[in-house]
């Protein structure tokens, strides 16, 4: 808990992206996925809320964020294991559909639409979000008439 009230991570930040070499990564990729690490206990929390949300009708839209491509490759060859069962358990939350984005090569994003290993830098941020709503009203057409 933060001195204001506000719950948070105090974490150091990810280094900045000088370039799209992975390997600028590669100290701190074991320390963010320990931190971040994907797991079924998460995963289990996600699919209560996902009940609760869909009790009131709401349909819900598991989206895998992009991460950068090469933080992406670096975590994929340290922990493939991991990743492939956490993708897989992903696909297979109940009650939701799943938007897989999590490869963002497939989106032709790239290290300079990135600010650091997994957030978007801010001049790529409208175009994701105009390609998130577009997803959503082609999933959930209803939504927009609401």
């Amino acid at each position: 808990m933060r001195p204001d009230g506000r719950c948070g991570l105090e974490a150091t930040p990810p280094p900045a992206l000088t370039s799209g070499d992975p390997a600028q990564f590669q100290t701190s990729v074991d320390l963010l996925f320990r931190d971040y690490a994907p797991g079924t206990g998460r995963l289990r929390q996600l699919e209560r809320l996902i009940a609760m949300a869909r009790e009131d009708g709401v349909p819900v839209l598991v989206t895998l964020m992009p991460v950068l491509p090469g933080y992406l490759a670096l975590v994929e060859r340290e922990h493939a294991g991991a990743i492939a069962h956490y993708l897989r358990q992903a696909h297979g939350v109940r009650g939701a559909d799943v938007l897989d984005w999590h490869d963002a090569g497939k989106l032709g994003l790239t290290f300079v639409d990135y600010s650091d290993y997994g957030h978007l830098a801010d001049a790529a941020v409208p175009e994701m979000t105009a390609r998130l709503g577009r997803e959503l009203l082609a999933r959930y057409p209803d939504l927009g008439k609401r």
